[in-house]
């Protein structure tokens, strides 16, 4: 019997991104069947896998109470091979602080809330010379 997985998206990111196309070949080989699937796919039965991945559900924080719902309750009806309370905890990118203070080096990071991000992301611009990455700070889901 074909094994079944899930990777999980959002609807903003092409189907088949690159790391997907080159992963997909590898698993149909090993006889899983797999499917790009969107987290908010309306009444979609998740538990026909065996397993759920998350890859890019990069809306997420947009979102905070209903894709933290549908984790729990996804979680609760098939595996996933994230650990949800690893996901929740690194929602909000402070959680990379907490990890510098542990003396896990991270990307050079500047930690900035509120009205104080938009100069603080324009001078870490200026600074870098080149392309820089932003995560929205998620204070808080109900959970």
């Amino acid at each position: 019997m074909k094994k079944k997985l899930a990777l999980i998206t959002w609807n903003g990111l092409p189907k088949v991104r690159e790391s997907e196309r080159l992963m997909l070949p590898h698993l149909a080989k090993a006889g899983i069947a797999t499917q790009i699937i969107d987290w908010r796919s309306s009444g979609f039965d998740f538990s026909q896998f065996d397993l759920v991945v998350l890859r890019s559900c990069w809306d997420y924080h947009l979102r905070g109470a209903e894709f933290t719902e549908w984790l729990r309750r996804t979680a609760s009806e098939v595996p996933m091979l994230n650990d949800i309370e690893t996901v929740l905890w690194n929602r909000n990118k402070f959680y990379l602080r907490e990890l510098e203070c542990q003396g896990i080096e991270i990307a050079p990071t500047i930690f900035a809330t509120g009205s104080e991000a938009i100069g603080t992301m324009d001078r870490a611009r200026s600074r870098a010379g080149r392309k820089i990455v932003v995560k929205p700070v998620v204070v808080s889901f109900c959970t």
